[in-house]
């Protein structure tokens, strides 16, 4: 027998399906009994036999998204400054992509605001200018395509902001 969970079958010109009831998020694990005309049954598949026979519903987007580095609040940064989210969590299907928006303002409605493409990367380096405040966040995707809000503080939401130094030229 199960140990837990819903089976109903449907059994139509010896093809089997099951259907089962919403399941929530997690990994679950089946396995098969047959059962003939003459009502024998083969008893359920070994429990060895369920290795990879898995799947799992994530119904979660990934946690821990947000800023790492430059640190908040931090100045007189080269302009070649590169951004770095911190490491993402996803417990059912993992991370996927990061991506990176920075602004001059806080709102993120800037002219010269940049969004990135989603990228399999933790680091982006954007085309910065000398003595600017800038504003950024990031945002996460895992692999069911599940995406977290924008966030500076990790799972928070909100910005962190850095300022870069005056540029002089040569």
């Amino acid at each position: 027998q199960p140990s837990s969970g819903y089976i109903a079958e449907v059994s139509t010109n010896f093809v089997t399906s099951i259907e089962v009831p919403l399941l929530p998020e997690g990994t679950w694990y089946w396995r098969v009994m047959a059962t003939d005309d003459g009502c024998l049954s083969s008893g359920y598949s070994s429990g060895t036999a369920v290795s990879g026979r898995h799947f799992g519903i994530d119904v979660s987007s990934p946690t821990n998204a947000g800023s790492a580095s430059p640190a908040n609040n931090a100045s007189d940064l080269d302009t070649s400054t590169s951004l770095t989210a911190l490491a993402a969590a996803d417990k059912f299907s993992g991370v996927y992509q990061y991506q990176f928006n920075i602004s001059t303002t806080s709102a993120f409605n800037g002219s010269g605001d940049a969004t990135s493409a989603w990228q399999v990367g933790r680091t982006t380096s954007p085309v910065l200018s000398g003595y600017t405040t800038y504003y950024w966040r990031v945002r996460v995707k895992d692999n069911m395509g599940l995406t977290s809000d924008w966030c500076g503080n990790a799972d928070a939401g909100g910005y962190w902001k850095f300022i870069t130094k005056n540029h002089l030229p040569e």
